[in-house]
């Protein structure tokens, strides 16, 4: 009788051990499945603001966005639009959006790959005339001063 509960205390302790295998492969297939993705929304993310002229990352039912979304319309501008609640991927590209801006808000605007902002940065940013500038590509800090009157 000892040597079968021995047999089975091996056995046992063999199918743990095949078990805690099996989970870690497992998990580690699902760790660099999460990787890849990672890196694929970082690459979507990088080529849509490289590609385009104009890039809302939005949500489809968040009124901040619509604020922005219809700023632009009003403008006559047409801007890539990443509604990343609709995508499948859209969890993986609104953490590669927030680890680049370092927020986790949207709407996040991207005029001639730079950053605006949010809803209220892109609005102000209308308001103090930077938003044109930006649109027209000439970023503020290239913009010559009137050397007569000393400013912008």
């Amino acid at each position: 009788m000892d040597v079968v509960a021995k047999r089975i205390s091996y056995f046992s302790a063999s199918i743990a051990m095949f078990l805690l295998l099996f989970v870690l492969l497992l998990l580690q297939g699902s760790l660099t499945a999460v990787k890849a993705e990672e890196i694929d929304a970082k690459q979507f993310v990088d080529d849509a603001i490289s590609s385009n002229r104009l890039v809302i990352f939005s949500k489809s039912y968040c009124p901040y966005c619509q604020r922005a979304k219809a700023l632009f319309k009003e403008l006559n501008e047409q801007p890539y639009i990443v509604e990343i609640d609709l995508r499948e991927d859209g969890g993986a590209i609104h953490q590669a959006v927030q680890k680049l801006v370092g927020r986790r808000t949207v709407p996040q605007v991207f005029i001639n790959g730079i950053h605006v902002g949010g809803a209220d940065d892109t609005i102000a940013a209308h308001q103090s005339g930077h938003l044109k500038k930006l649109l027209k590509g000439v970023q503020a800090k290239t913009v010559p001063l009137d050397d007569s009157k000393g400013e912008l």
